[in-house]
């Protein structure tokens, strides 16, 4: 799945030409990979996702999408936050991320079930998140025998209906007032960053550790409270340091480790990938 969405996300194209030069250029995407998150192709997904795409552009908001995201697998935020990353050349000033997430919390022979349709809005230099978007739809009460896959259809239905009207206002209003952040040529973030590795066996993680701390261009690094399976650690490089993305493919070359790099202003990630599809990246 994976490897498609790779290959699908070649190229972005723009959805019209005859926008105003001066409106917000955006980088408009699916979320799906998550807890109650509804897959992208799930009908109600696709209503709002669509929907609001069409809203944005009459809008006058210049909306980037993937040429091919239908043959796209599921996507997580930070597979997202990847493709954006590679996405610097159309000069975009915001990505937006949309999803769509389903509650279900049984109660006795009924259940409560409501849809939350979710935007969150990064900096496309940084990408930093920087606003989102929230609407809730009203809670439906169902009876867990009596509501069956047409029932189920039209309650989903219903709660794109009733979320959708204040969802795509909401989110061009903040869009509309979007402004990108200036840039920084100097600056403690450029010296000082917050490291974090995801997906990495504590093996892996120690030898991860020992080598940057070894590079020349390490001044110091210092472990953060953070989970076992995600630790983060405070970076600070010397003076003169070149490229943090440079020293790190280095390191992760040394200990024959793949992973994708995804960088922000003040803040580093590595996310493990499986070694066949590290000529993906």
């Amino acid at each position: 799945m994976f490897k498609k969405m790779m290959i699908a996300l070649a190229t972005l194209s723009l959805s019209s030409a005859a926008i105003a030069a001066d409106a917000p250029r955006i980088l408009y995407m699916e979320v799906d990979q998550g807890p109650q998150l509804m897959e992208r192709d799930h009908p109600a997904f696709t209503r709002l996702f669509d929907h609001t795409g069409n809203y944005l552009h009459h809008e006058k908001i210049r909306l980037f999408e993937e040429d091919q995201r239908h043959e796209a697998g599921r996507r997580s935020i930070d597979e997202a936050l990847d493709i954006a990353q590679g996405a610097k050349g159309k000069r975009l000033d915001a990505v937006v991320l949309v999803s769509l997430k389903h509650i279900q919390k049984k109660d006795g022979p009924k259940a409560k079930d409501r849809m939350v349709a979710i935007a969150k809005i990064f900096d496309a230099r940084t990408l930093d998140i920087v606003d989102s978007v929230r609407v809730k739809s009203p809670t439906a009460s169902l009876r867990t025998r009596g509501c069956h896959k047409e029932c189920r259809q039209l309650v989903m239905r219903r709660h794109v209906r009733e979320v959708l009207p204040s969802f795509k206002q909401k989110l061009a209003e903040r869009l509309q007032d979007y402004r990108p952040a200036k840039r920084h040529v100097k600056g403690k973030s450029l010296k000082q960053l917050t490291l974090t590795l995801k997906g990495f066996k504590p093996r892996e993680i120690r030898h991860i550790e020992d080598r940057i701390v070894r590079l020349s261009s390490t001044r110091d690094l210092s472990s953060l409270t953070s989970k076992p399976a995600k630790p983060a650690f405070w970076l600070e490089r010397r003076k003169g340091a070149g490229d943090v993305r440079k020293d790190l493919n280095k390191v992760l070359a040394d200990l024959d480790l793949q992973a994708r790099i995804i960088q922000t202003r003040s803040q580093v990630t590595l996310v493990k990938i499986h070694q066949d599809l590290a000529y993906l990246d």
